[in-house]
């Protein structure tokens, strides 16, 4: 599989070029990633996947020694993140909501521009662990007692937090729909 990342023109590449690792799903750990030499903005992984796998699951990797914008810019235009075979087959495309904040402490997308770790919304699967907005803060998962609600609003999928309704101790995908109840009570 060959991964292709366009980098928003505010994000500079230094001329030595960058390093990328593999985390998680890539068949090593040091990923050759270069420039394209027709496009400056454009990495390309040629190693992430080598395997066939018709469903390789979660791909995880770093790109190391990308400039922050230099314009006095918080926010970048969306990262694009393009997959193909390695005959040159489109297998997806993800175009938009993928920008960085450089105002807001990570995870945070969007924050209090006076406080950068207080979040208003998280980063979503793509780019982060952490997506669950709880009180002003991004979770990679929702506390005890509680469930993952996401809402659809104009732009974006939010995800959040709400509490499980009594007898529920813990409950999964609906305020009542128990997963584990409290003292006294028997899961049915």
């Amino acid at each position: 599989m060959i991964i292709k990342f366009q980098i928003p023109t505010e994000v500079g590449i230094p001329e030595e070029g960058v390093t990328c690792i593999g985390l998680a799903g890539t068949n090593e750990r040091d990923l050759t990633c270069n420039v394209d030499i027709f496009d400056d903005h454009l990495l390309v992984l040629s190693d992430a996947l080598s395997t066939v796998d018709t469903k390789p699951g979660l791909i995880k990797f770093e790109i190391q020694s990308l400039i922050n914008p230099s314009n006095g810019t918080n926010m970048t235009e969306s990262f694009q993140i393009s997959t193909y075979t390695t005959d040159g087959y489109l297998i997806d495309n993800i175009t938009t909501g993928l920008e960085l904040n450089f105002f807001c402490n990570h995870p945070c997308q969007t924050c209090n521009q006076t406080q950068a770790s207080q979040c208003f919304t998280c980063y979503n699967k793509a780019t982060s662990d952490f997506t669950y907005l709880f009180e002003e803060k991004c979770l990679d998962d929702c506390p005890i007692g509680m469930y993952e609600v996401e809402a659809n609003t104009v732009t974006e999928i939010v995800a959040t937090c709400d509490l499980c309704e009594y007898p529920c101790l813990t409950c999964d995908m609906a305020p009542g729909n128990c997963t584990s109840c409290g003292p006294g009570w028997l899961l049915y």
